[in-house]
C-alpha cells in the first residue's frame, strides 16, 4: 500500500471530479464513469450532427460571427501536436475537444458544446487504457491534420468545411472501431490500420496523403518502439508472438 496522506487523496479526487473523469456522492464514495466502444461511438455520432450544424451556421451567419476565441483554441490545439515536441494523448484530447466545443458554441449550440466536452471526458477515459492509448499515438495525425483544415475553411466561410468535418468524424469512428488482438499493436500498425479503414471512404482521403507519409517517415526515423509490447491493464507486459 502507498503511504499517502488522505488530504492529498481528497484533493486529487476533487480535481478528477471537476474534470468529469469520476463521479462522486457524499457518503457513497467515488467511481469511474464506464466507457464502452458503443457508448463512445454514439456520442461521436451526436457530435458529428451538432458540429456540422454549427459549422454551417458559422459559414452562413450575417453579420459574421466572432471567431477570435475559436482562433485561440486553434492555436492551443496546434501546440498540442507540434513537430519536435513530445506528444501526450491526454493533452491532445483536451485541446482538440476544446477547439471543437468552441465550434459548437460559436455556431449557436451552447448545449452542443457541453456534449462535445462530455465526449472529451469519455474519450480521455477510453484512451487511458494502455492498448487504446497506444492506438491513438499511431492514429492522431489524420485527426490533427483535418482539424487544421476545418479551421482554415471556417475562417474563409467555405462550405467545404462540412466535407472535412465528415473526414474528421470518420477518422474518429474508425479509430474507436479498431480491435486490438493479443494485447499488442505497434504505432505504425495502428497508422496502417487507420489508413486502410479511411481509404474505403472517398471523402477527403487523398488530401491526407502528405501528412500520412510524413508521420510514417517520422515513426521509422525515431524507431517509435513500434514493436514494443503494450502493458495490459495490470501493468504486465505481453510477449511478441
Amino acid at each position: 500500500m502507498l503511504d499517502l496522506d488522505r488530504g492529498w487523496i481528497r484533493q486529487a479526487l476533487a480535481i478528477l471530479y471537476r474534470s468529469g473523469l469520476v463521479g462522486q456522492k457524499p457518503g457513497q464514495g467515488v467511481w469511474i464513469w464506464p466507457v464502452s466502444t458503443d457508448r463512445l461511438q454514439r456520442i461521436t455520432f451526436l457530435r458529428h450532427e451538432i458540429e456540422t450544424l454549427a459549422a454551417a451556421s458559422i459559414i452562413s451567419a450575417s453579420p459574421l460571427r466572432d471567431i477570435s476565441q475559436l482562433a485561440l483554441r486553434h492555436e492551443e490545439c496546434t501546440a498540442a501536436h507540434m513537430p519536435g515536441h513530445p506528444f501526450e494523448v491526454d493533452t491532445f484530447l483536451t485541446e482538440d475537444t476544446n477547439f471543437h466545443a468552441e465550434i459548437a458554441r460559436v455556431g449557436g449550440y451552447p448545449l452542443g458544446a457541453e456534449t462535445v466536452r462530455n465526449w472529451g471526458r469519455h474519450a480521455r477515459i477510453f484512451f487511458a487504457v494502455p492498448e487504446q492509448h497506444h492506438l491513438l499515438l499511431g492514429g492522431y495525425v489524420p485527426l490533427a491534420a483535418t482539424t487544421e483544415k476545418i479551421f482554415e475553411l471556417l475562417k474563409i466561410r467555405s462550405a467545404e468545411a462540412s466535407t472535412f468535418m465528415e473526414t474528421y468524424f470518420n477518422a474518429w469512428r474508425d479509430l474507436i472501431r479498431i480491435e486490438i488482438e493479443d494485447g499488442t499493436l505497434s504505432m505504425e500498425d495502428a497508422a496502417t490500420e487507420l489508413e486502410l479503414m479511411m481509404s474505403r471512404r472517398a471523402v477527403g482521403f487523398d488530401w491526407l496523403a502528405a501528412e500520412r507519409r510524413e508521420f510514417r517517415e517520422g515513426l521509422r526515423a525515431a524507431g517509435a518502439a513500434s514493436k514494443a509490447p503494450i502493458p495490459d491493464r495490470n501493468g504486465l507486459g505481453h510477449k511478441e508472438g
